[in-house]
């Protein structure tokens, strides 16, 4: 009788310490579980932030030749850190620098990871006398998903989530502060997103030549065998163009100073560099245009810098869905690259084999038969080329395929040719404290958990036989 109560009393007790168990395991699972990359639909925060900037943050400028009130730059550069502090991230890191009248604010957020070597992702967010949405809003959007997708996510390289300011017209200043103020070491490669939704085509660029020789490529090898297994191939720059040399483009926007540096890129952008048939001969002009559709034939095909067509709205009516299609398949590459980069990759990446038949020339979003539309009469940019600082450069470039401009190269080593701006402190990133809880840890922790709770569950069962024979 007493060896009966006995065991009715610890079947009572290991069921209520089981069940306990399985409640607390449940609401550690449901409440403790890190964000991962793949949880949310590619694309939705990023056209989410894209219609806000669209209705609210047009005409970010920045230079004084243009204009003296650099509110709505202000404002866009408040939005981005209010954005940041909304997903999670406790510090955003300010970086200036004065020239030439201007004064340039980059933001930036640093993301731990396995290795204190960084991937740096970089969008601009200033703009001319437009809204802004394709140039560059897009690049922004999308940045601005990624860092809210991988604050709590497990990567092998640290990521610095970055949003330049002074791209345009005052020669890349941001991304110049951010490589003066914070020094070169431990930048593994730069990502550079600018122009992603309108364009007809999906490109990447990377490498750069010396001599004859295509070096620092592996970044170009990575994303187009990324795209290739999603299943959204990019395109390279075509040969056509032949200025400059397929697969590289190491002008034209923030990755210029990577690229001076030393430090592999990764450029994605939408454009269209060719005809539809593919072809474009290095003389036909115009060899900068962003689509062949014949809704954008007033501006010979131009969509960005222009008041006619840099617009949400109009850009939807024109070719309905390719903004938001374009930037989902931008932020799925990145993810990607961003969850599988790391020391090791150059050696993985060192070629690059084609699985598709060549480079789309079409439309990833549509088929179009059109010619490619006339001559833009609109102000295109020029693109700057040498090794320029911001203090020399009057005009950054989206590019025309012209003859570029060089100018005589300052020793930057010099002190008087440095900004004044003081580098950032290294206290003042999130490199201490790794936010959340990475994935391999709550991996081991459930093992854990479900291992205590299958025991639990033995034991239940052979305490309750127990209890019965023992009756």
């Amino acid at each position: 009788m007493n060896a009966g109560l006995s065991g009715r009393k610890l079947h009572r007790i290991f069921a209520r310490i089981t069940g306990a168990f399985l409640v607390l395991l449940f609401m550690f699972s449901y409440m403790s579980s890190p964000a991962s990359a793949d949880n949310e639909a590619y694309g939705e925060e990023a056209y989410a932030c894209l219609q806000f900037i669209d209705q609210n943050l047009g005409y970010r400028i920045s230079d004084v030749k243009k204009t003296t009130d650099t509110r709505a730059r202000d404002n866009a550069g408040n939005w981005i850190v209010e954005k940041l502090h909304e997903y999670g991230y406790k510090n955003v890191n300010p970086i200036t620098i004065d020239l030439a009248g201007n004064h340039a604010v980059s933001y930036y957020v640093r993301k731990p990871g396995n290795s204190q070597n960084r991937l740096v992702i970089g969008a601009h967010y200033d703009c001319v006398e437009t809204k802004g949405v394709e140039d560059n809003g897009t690049g922004v959007a999308v940045c601005l998903e990624l860092a809210k997708r991988f604050l709590n996510t497990e990567t092998p390289l640290t990521i610095d989530f970055c949003f330049f300011d002074g791209e345009e017209t005052i020669g890349y200043a941001g991304a110049y502060s951010y490589l003066e103020q914070l020094g070169t070491g431990g930048i593994f490669c730069y990502m550079n997103l600018d122009c992603l939704g309108a364009g007809d085509i999906m490109y990447v660029y990377g490498g750069d030549y010396e001599g004859d020789t295509l070096v620092r490529d592996w970044g170009y090898n990575m994303a187009r065998t990324v795209a290739d297994e999603l299943g959204t191939p990019l395109s390279a720059l075509p040969a056509a163009i032949g200025d400059p040399l397929t697969p590289t483009r190491p002008n034209s926007s923030d990755h210029y100073y990577f690229n001076q540096k030393g430090i592999p890129y990764i450029y994605l952008e939408a454009n269209r560099w060719v005809k539809p048939d593919g072809t474009r001969a290095r003389e036909e002009k115009p060899h900068f245009y962003n689509s062949a559709d014949p809704g954008f034939a007033a501006t010979g095909g131009q969509i960005i810098h222009t008041t006619e067509f840099e617009d949400l709205k109009t850009i939807e009516s024109i070719v309905p869905g390719r903004m938001k299609n374009h930037m989902t398949a931008y932020a799925h590459i990145a993810s990607v690259i961003i969850r599988t980069m790391d020391e090791n990759a150059p050696a993985r990446y060192s070629v690059y084999t084609e699985k598709t038949p060549g480079p789309s020339t079409e439309p990833t979003t549509e088929e179009t038969n059109e010619e490619p539309v006339s001559e833009a009469s609109t102000e295109t940019e020029e693109e700057t080329s040498g090794e320029s600082t911001p203090e020399q450069t009057e005009e950054s470039t989206k590019e025309t395929e012209t003859e570029v401009k060089t100018t005589e190269t300052p020793d930057t080593t010099a002190d008087e040719d440095k900004p004044t701006t003081a580098p950032a402190e290294e206290g003042s990133t999130e490199a201490e404290n790794r936010p959340g809880i990475t994935l391999d840890r709550v991996s081991i922790i459930y093992l854990i958990a479900a291992s205590a709770a299958i025991i639990g569950l033995v034991l239940l069962i052979i305490f309750s036989f127990r209890g019965r024979r023992s009756e």
